[in-house]
């Protein structure tokens, strides 16, 4: 991983090795315009895709060379082909890896220490500290995958939470206001513009209580957006940074 905001690593894709964002929520892996064209990727129709904020996105879709991340690979990877002009202002950037090579390969993913170990060796210390529960893996179209876990606030199950290593922050459905008024308060609010172009006013609450998967293992304090979002909260990297996150999908 690189020293950014997002989680980077190196692809090994068309006999390059390039770099990307490691995102959970992009459901669907993502090559720049650019790349496409080198690549000359071979077209694989169209789909239609929801950000957690709501807004629907239409992606021509490519099926890749074969691509490699260490030990493992894919060929005729189906993937989406954006603009992203926006990222590589701030960093080089060739794309946007998401779960779909991951699946089926158990990880180990601890930002704290910038590391993705694939197909790690288990160990006593991590069978003491580790909690375990089922996921949701959810599928806007055959070839994506995103993982939604349980949430909880002040021991309340509130919904499922996607995990999203391409958010800095964490967010909140506005439906649970009048329960983040009982173990929380409003920080400030402010308008705010996606890299969609899509403006939007939200909320910053500061939060006691929260808990995923374990309702037993709660945040002393977090700071959350809440806004209008499609699933119930989206765990990001402020969050994920906090513990390992070990998978096996």
């Amino acid at each position: 991983f690189g020293a950014d905001s997002l989680p980077m690593l190196a692809i090994q894709l068309g006999g390059r090795h390039l770099p990307f964002i490691l995102d959970f929520g992009a459901g669907i892996t993502v090559v720049s315009k650019q790349l496409c064209d080198t690549l000359a990727c071979t077209r694989a129709g169209r789909m239609a895709g929801f950000r957690h904020t709501g807004e629907v996105l239409e992606l021509s879709l490519v099926s890749l060379p074969a691509l490699e991340l260490g030990p493992i690979g894919r060929t005729q990877l189906l993937a989406a082909v954006m603009d992203l002009t926006g990222f590589q202002q701030v960093t080089p950037v060739a794309g946007v890896l998401s779960l779909q090579l991951l699946e089926h390969v158990p990880f180990e993913l601890d930002l704290r220490n910038r590391r993705l170990i694939l197909n790690p060796a288990p160990s006593a210390r991590d069978a003491e500290n580790t909690s375990q529960t089922h996921v949701a893996l959810i599928r806007q179209h055959p070839a994506t995958l995103e993982i939604d876990v349980p949430i909880f606030l002040a021991g309340q199950r509130i919904g499922w939470a996607q995990l999203d290593t391409g958010s800095p922050q964490t967010y909140i459905h506005a439906w649970w206001k009048p329960l983040l008024r009982q173990h929380g308060h409003m920080l400030y609010a402010r308008e705010q513009q996606s890299w969609t172009g899509r403006r939007d006013s939200v909320e910053y609450w500061s939060v006691r209580g929260l808990a995923l998967l374990d309702p037993a293992v709660t945040r002393d304090s977090a700071t959350v957006e809440v806004g209008g979002i499609v699933p119930d909260a989206v765990i990001g990297l402020d969050w994920l940074r906090q513990g390992v996150l070990s998978c096996k999908l």
